[in-house]
């Protein structure tokens, strides 16, 4: 990605740093001419010729214009944080608005830690290093401007060779600036990789004590550190040594161009007022560009960095929004196989159900129930064979989650009333301010029930729905599934006895097979 593809992120508030850009870019320049040419007439026009006069008001005008242009950036450093406050969640939600879009299934292989840092560490280091390239980049420009324009003034002779520096540099500094792109994905990917780790490793607190597995977590931890480490010395070393030959250029090239200008200076062909300016005008003109070399450079490759691995989020929510054959209610399961990595739990499995059935799903644990349900609602793409399940999905699938958020948040728009009767039903009035991790195991089923109930649907699937729930919400839980999926698609996976439900149109037993490896594999028969 180049420098134009950052202009490209930050365009959802392009009038925005467009004014940010333009209030930098005359201030830095105004600055920068300004005080270049107030030293050469303070000098040629107060000092040389001894009019004091001349000297104490250009003194004062250069300090009124200091002052000015000081004030100005100092409120435009504000403005610009906000600018980049909004930006950040702006590309923040809609990384998270992405997520709906992500496959399940690739969303299980890592920690939710690795997401939570692809959407914010990611979104966070792509604007600021994206806004700050982008305004490091104005400002150095301005003063490359200014100081090339005042020192042309002075000796177009020198400044042919400034120019021709400067682009000696720009050239290797687009052939480093790859690689330490390059670095600079490879660090935030393993960042990315530590923090699921560790937040992992934390959500595993009481299991890291009653079986001491500090030990095991430690070495994870300290092999990830490791890589994370690994990559930023990597990228570090790289913009050290391109920084280091920068400085040993612009040396040498110092020193030619100062060595000219005080012959010019010998030969009568130049002021010492305007030496002076001529110096300080080179020395704007050389910071900007090392500016460019030792902030901008990094800023880009970083932001570039940044910007890809945000836009492969978004590439994962387009793959997983692709290529679903969707019904209104019924239930085509085709040959269906599926597989966690080497463990097989479903093998070529055939439904069909008819909108509207009442379906009973049965087996063992491990024998592929949840699997199957997770398939049905579209999360999960089978590795072989054909699925086409319903486009309007509610349910309930262990292990269930949801936001920390008061429970009361939770409740759809415009259910408001009916959700009031159904919580009084459920006996959940009383944890509306509540967050979802406060609740009991029993009080965390029925809000996941009563959700679900409250959202409309032409399939409803409810995974062991009467666990752990007391016998006087297991009778308000059987009335109210079956009163409100009456007509609709139902499917319930549940282990015991089935009769408390009333009778279904279908009953599929899942249950293991042998493997040769001594493995499990489920095969599944429709009663």
């Amino acid at each position: 990605m180049g420098f134009w593809q950052l202009v490209h992120f930050v365009k959802g508030r392009k009038v925005g740093f467009l004014l940010a850009l333009a209030w930098g870019f005359f201030n830095q320049l105004i600055m920068t001419v300004g005080s270049a040419l107030t030293v050469k007439y303070l000098i040629d026009e107060g000092v040389v010729r001894g009019n004091l006069t001349a000297l104490v008001l250009l003194g004062l005008a250069s300090f009124a214009l200091g002052v000015t242009l000081r004030t100005s950036g100092l409120y435009l450093k504000r403005y610009q944080r906000r600018l980049k406050n909004l930006l950040l969640k702006d590309v923040c939600l809609r990384m998270l608005d992405t997520m709906r879009g992500l496959r399940y299934r690739q969303a299980l292989r890592h920690e939710p830690g690795y997401f939570a840092a692809r959407i914010f560490d990611d979104a966070r280091t792509g604007v600021e290093s994206a806004a700050d390239a982008l305004f490091i980049a104005d400002a150095q420009v301005a003063r490359l401007l200014g100081g090339v324009g005042v020192a042309f003034f002075l000796s177009w002779e020198l400044t042919v060779v400034l120019a021709a520096v400067t682009g000696v540099l720009i050239y290797w500094s687009q052939r480093f600036g790859s690689r330490v792109r390059a670095g600079s994905r490879a660090e935030q990917e393993h960042a990315a990789e530590l923090r699921g780790l560790l937040g992992g490793v934390v959500a595993a607190l009481k299991e890291l004590k009653l079986f001491d597995l500090f030990g095991a977590a430690n070495r994870a931890v300290g092999a990830a550190l490791d890589r994370y480490a690994g990559a930023a010395y990597r990228r570090e070393g790289t913009q050290a040594l391109y920084e280091a030959w920068a400085w040993n250029f612009m040396s040498a090239a110092e020193i030619m161009v100062l060595t000219g200008a005080g012959y010019a200076v010998v030969a009568g062909a130049l002021s010492f007022g305007g030496l002076m300016t001529f110096i300080q005008s080179y020395w704007f003109a050389v910071n900007s560009v090392q500016s460019f070399l030792n902030q901008l450079l990094p800023q880009i490759s970083q932001a570039a960095a940044a910007v890809d691995r945000l836009r492969e989020v978004e590439g994962w929510a387009a793959a997983g929004a692709a290529g679903r054959v969707g019904t209104a209610g019924e239930i085509c399961l085709n040959g269906v196989s599926f597989a966690y990595g080497e463990r097989p739990v479903l093998s070529g499995l055939t439904l069909n159900v008819r909108a509207g059935e009442r379906v009973l799903v049965r087996g063992p644990n491990g024998s592929g129930k949840t699997t199957l349900g997770l398939i049905i609602a579209g999360l999960f793409e089978p590795d072989a064979g054909e699925a086409a399940v319903p486009d309007r999905v509610s349910a309930v699938l262990e292990p269930v989650w949801f936001p920390p958020v008061p429970v009361g948040l939770l409740v759809p728009a415009g259910k408001a009333a009916e959700a009031q009767a159904l919580f009084e039903r459920f006996g959940l009035s009383e944890v509306l301010d509540r967050p979802f991790e406060q609740l009991s195991l029993g009080q965390k089923k029925k809000l996941a029930l009563a959700l679900a109930l409250l959202k409309e649907a032409d399939c409803y699937i409810f995974d062991e729905p009467l666990a752990n729930l007391d016998p006087e919400s297991v009778r308000a839980v059987v009335t109210e599934v079956n009163l409100r999926t009456a007509g609709r698609t139902l499917v319930i996976i549940q282990h015991g006895p089935a009769g408390i439900w009333g009778p279904f149109d279908r009953v599929v037993e899942l249950g293991p097979i042998p493997m040769p490896a001594g493995e499990g594999r489920t095969d599944g028969s429709v009663v």
